[in-house]
């Protein structure tokens, strides 16, 4: 999971279907009536009839495919394509049987992310929702009592009071190293003190079999070509200049392509990079082609802050 700000950018504006008037004085209706049963799938997901074509697309989720560079939001795999998945459940609960679901929020583009059908169902979310705060139980009103439909969104109150367990990708910052570690074995741990990391991980099973498989797989990727031109340095057969230009130009700007968003597991690679040291360096067979591995490392990552800042600084 990679926090993500594109739905703000112009290119990628709230689909027509979910402004339209129609859609509008359709929820207005479920809403009056809780009638969730009124919830369309053809709204939220963007169905339409391509006149060019004549066959059905989604434009919801083409959208939501573009922003997320299609991978899932919550494992960031692109290998199963993702649905349209509400982030908070549109009909019911799990945690809470009582609890109507938030039918209110069945068509609100800031409760839609992408989502593969593991992280989703399977073994995964379905109508999983816990919370640290207070929950809110129908849609918000204002003083006349009407619906305060401003308060839909998934970043302000009271929503945000609610404190979810699960992160969302649009309002936290999933990527900002206080959530989630990464182990050599492809192994997710959270770390935060209010457990918001572990619970993402536990309700969206992104310690799954094959995602600790294809995480370890990355990481086996990159140690298996440090490894290789640190034997033939240790060997002779390459110069220190040969060795540290090997290093910089086939392993480490890699993995600096490997954290850009639009790249499958790009969290995991932020992670590897922040903290060489300690996912490849002990992984290496001798502690003097550690040391000289962990140096040659330090200065690129040194001068790429250096360039990345100057680089900042001119915008």
């Amino acid at each position: 999971m990679r926090s993500n700000s594109r739905k703000k950018l112009p290119e990628f504006p709230i689909p027509e279907i979910l402004a339209s008037q129609e859609t509008t004085s359709a929820l207005g209706d479920i809403v009056e009536h809780v009638d969730k049963n009124a919830i369309n799938p053809n709204i939220y997901k963007g169905q339409f009839k391509d006149s060019a074509t004549k066959k059905d697309r989604f434009l919801v989720r083409e959208r939501l495919k573009g922003i997320y560079y299609n991978k899932c939001a919550y494992c960031e795999d692109i290998q199963n394509k993702p649905e349209v998945e509400h982030y908070r459940p549109k009909k019911k609960l799990s945690e809470d049987r009582n609890h109507p679901g938030y039918y209110w929020l069945c068509y609100e583009w800031t409760n839609l992310l992408p989502a593969c059908h593991y992280c989703n169902t399977d073994k995964g979310k379905r109508n999983q929702f816990p919370i640290r705060g207070i929950r809110v139980n129908a849609p918000p009103r204002l003083p006349d009592g009407s619906w305060n439909q401003s308060a839909n969104d998934a970043s302000v109150s009271p929503l945000i009071d609610e404190e979810p367990y699960l992160l969302h990708p649009e309002v936290d910052q999933p990527d900002d190293g206080s959530y989630f570690k990464f182990h050599n074995t492809g192994v997710m741990e959270g770390i935060d003190p209010k457990g918001r990391g572990k619970k993402t991980i536990e309700i969206c099973d992104l310690n799954r079999e094959d995602l600790i498989d294809r995480r370890r797989e990355k990481i086996s990727n990159i140690l298996e070509l440090i490894r290789c031109f640190s034997a033939l340095w240790s060997e002779g057969h390459l110069t220190v200049d040969d060795f540290k230009a090997a290093l910089e130009s086939m392993v480490f700007e890699k993995m600096l392509k490997m954290q850009q968003p639009d790249q499958p597991f790009s969290l995991l690679a932020i992670y590897i990079f922040e903290h060489f040291n300690e996912i490849i360096v002990p992984e290496l067979p001798t502690p003097t082609q550690g040391k000289a591995v962990s140096a040659v490392f330090t200065n690129f990552r040194k001068r790429f802050k250096y360039y990345k800042n100057i680089k900042y600084l001119l915008k």
